[in-house]
C-alpha cells in the first residue's frame, strides 16, 4: 500500500501477515519526513498489530527527529511487545546508539552477504600494484 501524502523524499509502504505489521521506508527520515511516518506509525498502532517492524533497508540516514517519532511509537505499543527495525544503515544505526533508540527497540541487523573461500582467499594475494614490503602476514610491522 503506497502512501498517499508521499511527499518530501519519503515512501513509506505498509505490508501485512496475519497479524503482523511490516513498515518499510525509503528515503531519509528527517525533521521534513518524521510528522508523516509518525502519523502512519500511530494509524497503524490503532489498528494493532501482533508485531510492528520498520523495514530500514531503503532509508540511509535518520535525524533525532525521526528517533523521537520512533521512539514513540516503540512507548506506545502494549506491554510486552517491542518494536522491530530491520537493516538499518551503519549511519542510521550510529544515530540510532546515540539518541539511546536501542533501548527502546529490537534492532536485525542488515544480513551480510555470503563471501566465498575462494573470494576470500584472492583477496588476500598481493595486488600487482601494491608494493612489495605491503605483502604478507604482518602489514605494516616492522622488520628487522
Amino acid at each position: 500500500m503506497r502512501d498517499p501524502s508521499d511527499h518530501a523524499g519519503l515512501t513509506i509502504l505498509t505490508s501485512w501477515r496475519r497479524h503482523d505489521a511490516t513498515v518499510s521506508t525509503h528515503g531519509d527520515i528527517d525533521v521534513r519526513t518524521s510528522g508523516q511516518l509518525s502519523q502512519r506509525l500511530a494509524d497503524l498502532l490503532a489498528i494493532g498489530p501482533q508485531q510492528l517492524t520498520i523495514d530500514l533497508t531503503g532509508t540511509r540516514y535518520i535525524d533525532a527527529a525521526g528517533c523521537r517519532a520512533l521512539a514513540r511509537t516503540a512507548l506506545a505499543l502494549p506491554p510486552g511487545r517491542t518494536l522491530t527495525l530491520r537493516s538499518p544503515s551503519s549511519i542510521a544505526r550510529r544515530i540510532l546508539a546515540l539518541t539511546g533508540q536501542d533501548q527502546f527497540c529490537r534492532i536485525e541487523p542488515t544480513s551480510a552477504p555470503r563471501t566465498s573461500r575462494t573470494a576470500v582467499a584472492r583477496s588476500r594475494q598481493a595486488h600487482p600494484a601494491w608494493p612489495a614490503s605491503s605483502v604478507g602476514p604482518a602489514f605494516g610491522a616492522r622488520t628487522r
